[in-house]
């Protein structure tokens, strides 16, 4: 059995010792551990070990808050102190640009840290299984295992009231003896219960994944939860249907049909109202978000007669937030939904300034040229694709905002970037999921 010590931390959370010379990750460990490893195993030219024992423990280890850690997957570092586990990230995100990119000239600034470790998370997506009695329950899954889910009465990310609705949802399940979703067979009507809560108007938004339509089933719900009655506790504005019926396992809203109450939910952010539909992208630390916004507005540096290009718009979120300060505001989004939020909260807040466009970023570019002063990007995980990166240089702005949830796919971008002449000014890191490896990263880059 082969015995390794853990030097630090890389960029998804795993630990990293060496043997022999060769480095062996291991995810589920910390710097200080030293462990014993049943095997190791190569993936993708990665070698991962596999921990059989705990012989020292790292001094970073206490003892967790949460009950369900380690078997649930949903943190990683909960075990950790909140400040420790920003020194992690922080040495995490160093590490991480050393290697993918040795000469970049900019040293990221401190991580911003987030208020509220507990009861952050504005948006939840649990999965439906059965127990050997037949019961149906609700919950995340087991870390490692993509099969398994573990039950999570008292989640310490999500609202307490949470746990009232998911003993509720479960019970109307079992009432009505629905079959929930096998991994392996593809077969059974439940798949994921989705939960919006609104942390600063209040309110809960349920979309309920199925296989199948099953649209009397869920209006009986809706009698059960009393969906859209604002005297009850929790308060649940509206619930939601959603179909799924391919293999491929996740909670994405594609066909969606209101089911009884109000198909949206509104949240307000630096004195600004949006509304939010159930499977419109929306950041999922409401309090932090705010940081997040408030520390972009404070790098842009705008001038009143700025033109500003918003990528990746989603609900209009950055770019109505953005409006008082510029002259205009043009948002674009792949997600119709999104984009008809994005024109409801212009309405609602009073904003004449910003235009909505709904396509795919690397196709309006091609055929539009918006003559930007400033652009702004906040794209998924995976980044630019090469021909909308490509196409937002050739619009030219002086000014580019990055906003990035992965540091991997933000150097990526930021090097074609430098190469077409910006330079980083600012790279701000901000803390918005403690307990986990995940960075928000805001960077400026400016024209040479």
């Amino acid at each position: 059995m082969l015995e390794l010590h853990i030097e630090k931390l890389v960029f998804q959370g795993w630990g990293l010792g060496y043997c022999d010379g060769q480095a062996i990750f291991v995810p589920n460990t910390l710097p200080g551990d030293t462990v014993a490893l049943s095997q190791t195993y190569r993936r993708k030219r990665t070698t991962f070990g596999k921990v059989a024992h705990l012989r020292t423990a790292s001094p970073l280890r206490n003892d967790s808050p949460c009950r369900h850690y380690p078997t649930c997957g949903g943190c990683q570092f909960i075990h950790v102190d909140y400040a420790d586990q920003l020194v992690l990230k922080q040495a995490m995100l160093t590490d991480l640009i050393h290697q993918l990119d040795p000469h970049f000239p900019y040293e990221p600034e401190a991580i911003i840290p987030v208020q509220n470790t507990q009861f952050f998370r504005n948006k939840m997506d649990f999965s439906f299984a059965t127990h050997a009695d037949g019961t149906v329950y609700l919950g995340l899954k087991e870390r490692g295992y993509f099969d398994r889910v573990h039950p999570v009465p008292d989640c310490q990310l999500a609202s307490p009231h949470m746990a009232t609705l998911l003993n509720r949802v479960a019970e109307w399940a079992t009432r009505h003896r629905l079959s929930t979703w096998d991994y392996h067979t593809h077969t059974g009507i439940l798949r994921h219960l989705v939960i919006r809560e609104s942390k600063t108007q209040g309110g809960f938004l349920l979309m309920v994944s199925v296989s199948k339509p099953i649209p009397e089933l869920l209006e009986d719900l809706a009698n059960d939860l009393h969906v859209g009655d604002p005297s009850q506790t929790p308060h649940i504005r509206g619930l939601v249907q959603s179909v799924h019926a391919e293999a491929a396992d996740h909670s994405m809203a594609m066909d969606t049909t209101p089911i009884a109450g109000s198909p949206v939910i509104t949240e307000t952010i630096l004195n600004t109202t949006f509304t939010i539909a159930v499977n419109a992208f929306f950041q999922t630390n409401t309090h932090q978000a705010a940081v997040l916004f408030q520390t972009l507005l404070d790098v842009a540096e705008f001038k009143p007669t700025d033109r500003v290009l918003d990528l990746y718009c989603g609900t209009g979120t950055i770019g109505l937030l953005v409006a008082p300060y510029v002259g205009h505001v043009i948002g674009i989004e792949s997600i119709p939904e999104a984009i008809e939020n994005a024109k409801q909260n212009a309405a609602t807040n009073g904003i004449t300034n910003c235009e909505f466009y709904a396509g795919r970023v690397k196709n309006l570019l091609k055929f539009n040229h918006y003559s930007p002063d400033v652009a702004i990007v906040d794209p998924p995980r995976s980044g630019l694709v090469p021909k909308a990166l490509n196409r937002l240089i050739e619009q030219d702005p002086h000014t580019i905002l990055y906003i990035s949830c992965n540091p991997s796919t933000l150097l990526r971008d930021l090097g074609v970037i430098r190469a077409a002449g910006y330079r980083v000014v600012r790279f701000i890191p901000v803390d918005m999921f403690p307990h986990s490896f995940h960075l928000e990263c805001v960077v400026k880059l400016c024209k040479v």
